[in-house]
């Protein structure tokens, strides 16, 4: 392990953390079947690490609203949340943590338990690898100095502008893609080349069905190959899509400056964007492991009584409760913990789920009779095979086929949510004290809360605006209206973001029972952007 202090050396035992790590390491392998990948530690001060939290990268490219969320950190900080754990992890090839050094010892040596449950999750999930991230940072470090270049020759402004549109459709993008517009078309074509030559070899004669060998435009008049192009040529885009940068991009006819620009930024956007729909998963697993790691190395009296109890004093921060929403270092950890004794008890199946008998539920513990198989563990070499719980089994199992909404329809069961106590609170003015307001329980139906729950996590947090055309100057959105409102004000401002950027006049529409209603437009006369 690598571990680099930066400032007040003298303050940690860099040769104990070294020690513990391959011991931490060695336990999350050996004990818990995890993928252990190479992590850097680094030891930083607490500016450093705000910094890196409001940059999310150590490297990044420069934008206002960096510097708005370091002052929202740092004021945080300042206010009480010093004593909290922090730490962030940049996945990477090796992958780079750091930690603060303003904590204690004890602390440390969760967090870098924690960071190896983020890895494992990282290597592990199949959502995650949609978009790996092995290469961001050298994308973001060059992309820096690129920008700082523009910057210089077309002014300031008119990069934050570009940058500012890049952030603003930052959700609208298509994790699964990585073609161009082009690029989409040629592969179209060829695979449709590739079926027609199959099918004029078979033996039916394929004069009965010549639609099933040349496409065929809009009015049934059956295409040659080069009007079939000459076709997907003009579909601007080939289809609808949400990936609005991706249209803007390949269609808009933007100086190189700013469709660099553009790129880069959606390109992040792409990386980052599949951990949004593992992230209550993600923290909940990395609170799972660092809990078994800190009980394991504490059963080993490789922490002392006190460092132990540092350890409780800080966990206990990280998974406090809320009543105002469901924190997943404690929600999603006991989820798991869960999931672990379930399965580790044989609470799942047919038999469980039918049986009538609360006491019997209570008390079922038929632990499965077969032998288990072995799990494949890896530490960047070669596998090896390790015998583990079924519950620990089943958890890495959810780990790897599941994000967080399939998570929570399966796992927060109505037995869960009344174990924990998780209620609905309204806020209410406390009675005699104007100007005060207190929580009071509104609901504890274990049924509805569970209902209520998932039907929060079932649309994603914005809803979907597909491009539908990009033609002539005009660019026609399209919303899947699901029955939540957009917000007015900032919807007409994201479309004169794009308008002022591209030149192209906007518009923006949804589907009401059987008429389109146009939402918003904003409508430009054309003026130049810069040189390229």
């Amino acid at each position: 392990m690598d571990i680099i202090v930066s400032k007040n050396p003298s303050v940690w035992h860099n040769e104990r953390l070294e020690d513990l790590d391959e011991v931490i390491k060695n336990i999350c392998k050996e004990e818990l079947g995890l993928i252990v990948p190479r992590v850097e530690f680094d030891i930083v001060p607490p500016q450093k690490m705000l910094e890196i939290m409001a940059y999310f990268y150590p490297t990044q490219i420069s934008n206002w609203k960096f510097g708005r969320n370091y002052e929202r950190l740092r004021t945080m900080f300042e206010k009480g949340a010093e004593t909290l754990p922090y730490e962030v992890v940049c996945y990477g090839n090796p992958h780079r943590a750091f930690l603060m050094n303003t904590n204690k010892v004890a602390c440390h040596i969760m967090t870098m338990a924690h960071v190896y449950g983020h890895c494992h999750f990282y290597h592990a999930n199949r959502f995650l690898q949609l978009a790996p991230c092995d290469t961001l940072a050298d994308v973001l470090s060059s992309a820096s100095q690129r920008f700082q270049a523009y910057e210089a020759t077309y002014d300031i402004d008119a990069v934050e502008e570009v940058v500012d549109l890049a952030h603003a459709l930052s959700y609208n993008v298509d994790v699964e893609r990585t073609e161009t517009e082009q690029e989409l078309k040629e592969k179209i074509f060829n695979r449709y080349l590739k079926l027609k030559k199959e099918r004029q070899e078979t033996s039916y004669d394929s004069s009965m069905f010549p639609d099933l060998i040349s496409p065929m435009s809009g009015s049934g008049i059956i295409l040659t190959d080069d009007q079939f192009r000459d076709m997907l040529k003009n579909m601007k885009p080939i289809r609808p899509t949400q990936d609005i940068l991706r249209v803007i991009i390949d269609y808009c006819n933007l100086p190189d400056w700013v469709n660099d620009i553009l790129e880069t930024i959606r390109i992040y956007n792409r990386t980052v964007r599949p951990r949004y729909l593992v992230h209550f998963m993600n923290e909940g697993f990395a609170t799972y492991i660092h809990t078994k790691v800190m009980n394991r190395l504490y059963d080993l009296d490789l922490i002392t009584t006190e460092e132990y109890g540092d350890y409780i004093y800080h966990d206990s921060l990280v998974r406090s409760r809320s009543r105002l929403k469901l924190n997943p270092y404690n929600v999603a950890y006991n989820m798991f913990l869960d999931i672990e004794d379930r399965w580790n008890k044989g609470r799942y199946g047919d038999e469980y789920n039918e049986c009538q008998k609360q006491k019997e539920k209570d008390a079922w513990n038929r632990p499965p009779s077969a032998s288990p198989p072995s799990c494949s563990s890896s530490s960047g070499g070669g596998k090896e095979h390790i015998e583990l719980s079924p519950g620990i089994r089943k958890v890495l199992e959810v780990v790897e086929v599941m994000n967080d909404w399939s998570f929570m329809y399966d796992f927060l069961t109505e037995d869960f949510i009344k174990k924990q106590g998780i209620y609905l609170y309204e806020r209410q003015d406390i009675d005699n004290y104007p100007g005060l307001e207190g929580f009071v329980v509104k609901d504890t139906n274990p049924s509805k809360l569970r209902e209520l729950i998932l039907e929060s996590w079932i649309y994603p947090s914005l809803p979907t605006i597909e491009v539908q055309s990009c033609y002539s100057g005009n660019i026609r959105l399209f919303c899947k209206y699901d029955g939540r409102e957009l917000d007015k004000e900032y919807t007409e401002k994201v479309l004169e973001m794009i308008a002022s950027v591209t030149n192209y006049s906007v518009s923006l529409y949804y589907e009401d029972e059987a008429n389109e209603v146009e939402i918003s437009a904003f409508e430009v006369n054309p003026k130049k952007t810069g040189g390229s």
